[in-house]
C-alpha cells in the first residue's frame, strides 16, 4: 500500500523510534506513512528526513540565529500543554497560512481529545509576556520528532519557525538523543524546503525507499522520487498500448488513500495514478 495509517492505543519510546526509522510519522493520535500527496490539485511525493545528532554542530548562520533570538526573546522548553494562549496564536497563524489546517490546535495534536499517548514537549517563545511562537515535539527513547510549529506572522523577520526547530535540536543534543526527525520535504513543492535548512547536505539524511535505508542528502536525486517513477512506468505502458492500437489515458485518483484514512469498507483503488 502507498498509504497506511494506524491508531495505537499506546506507544512506547522504542516503538516510536522504530516507526520514525521506517518513515512513519504522527498525525493527531495516529501514525501514518505515505509515498504520495496531493497539493493544489497536483501529485507529489514526500521525502522523509532525519538529522543524526551525535557530533552534529550548528553551522555559523544557524548558531547566529540561535544566539540572536535567545537574546531577543524569552524561550521556555517543557512538557507540552494545550491552552487558550496557544489556541489564540494558532487561530492567528491560520489567517496567513497557505493551505489547510485543523480547526484548532487541540484537533491537530489530539484529534479533539484530552488524552495524549505520546511524550510531547514544547518550545515556547515570548516577547515579554506575549507568546509569539511555539512548537511541539515528541520524545522516543533515542529519537525526537518535530510535530507542529506555530508563530506570529508579525514576527516573520525573526524566522521563529526555524528557531523553534533549532531549540528542539539543541534539546536533543543536550540530552543525548540520537536522531531528530523534522518530517518530510516535497520535491517540486517548496513549502517544506525550510526543513532542509537544519543542516548541511552531508548532515541531513533522507529515507531511500528502494533500499529502505537512510542516506545523506548529497546522494538524493529527483530521478528516484516515487511520483516520477510511477508516472514514467505508466507512460511507458500507455505508449505500449497505443502502439498496438489501444487508446490509453493516465488519470489522477485522489481517493486512493481513503481506505487508510476513513472509508475502510469501500472498494477503492489504492494508487494515485492509473
Amino acid at each position: 500500500m502507498f498509504t497506511e495509517k494506524h491508531f495505537p492505543e499506546s506507544i512506547s519510546g522504542s516503538e516510536l523510534d522504530d516507526l520514525l526509522a521506517r518513515g512513519w510519522y504522527r498525525m493527531g493520535l495516529s501514525v501514518f506513512t505515505c509515498h504520495f500527496l496531493f497539493f493544489e490539485e497536483s501529485l507529489f511525493s514526500p521525502i522523509w528526513l532525519r538529522l543524526p545528532l551525535e557530533g552534529y554542530q550548528f553551522r555559523k548562520s544557524l548558531q547566529k540565529k540561535l544566539i540572536q533570538n535567545r537574546q531577543r526573546f524569552r524561550t521556555v522548553v517543557k512538557h507540552a500543554i494545550i491552552d487558550d494562549e496557544k489556541e489564540a496564536l494558532f487561530q492567528k497563524y491560520k489567517l496567513n497560512f497557505k493551505g489547510m489546517l485543523s480547526a484548532s490546535i487541540l484537533d491537530s495534536m489530539l484529534d479533539g481529545q484530552q488524552r495524549n499517548i505520546f511524550d510531547t514537549f514544547e518550545v515556547c517563545v515570548y516577547d515579554g509576556d506575549k507568546l509569539v511562537a511555539f512548537s511541539f515535539f515528541d520524545l522516543g527513547d533515542n529519537s525526537i520528532a518535530s510535530i507542529k510549529g506555530v508563530y506570529d506572522h508579525d514576527y516573520a523577520n525573526h524566522s521563529l519557525g526555524l528557531y523553534t526547530m533549532l531549540e528542539e535540536i539543541q534539546f536533543g543534543k543536550d540530552l543525548g538523543f540520537q536522531f531528530y526527525y523534522p518530517g518530510y520535504f516535497v520535491p517540486g513543492f517548496p513549502r517544506f524546503d525550510y526543513k532542509l535548512r537544519i543542516g548541511k547536505s552531508e548532515d541531513v539524511q533522507f529515507l531511500d525507499l528502494r533500499q529502505q535505508h537512510w542516506l545523506p542528502m548529497t546522494e538524493f536525486s529527483t530521478n528516484n522520487v516515487p511520483v516520477g517513477l510511477l508516472s514514467h512506468k505508466l507512460n511507458q505502458m500507455g505508449y505500449a498500448l497505443t502502439n498496438v492500437g489501444i487508446n490509453a489515458q493516465m488519470l489522477y485518483y485522489p481517493a486512493y488513500e481513503a481506505n487508510s484514512f476513513m472509508f475502510e469498507n469501500e472498494r477503492l483503488l489504492e494508487s494515485p495514478l492509473f
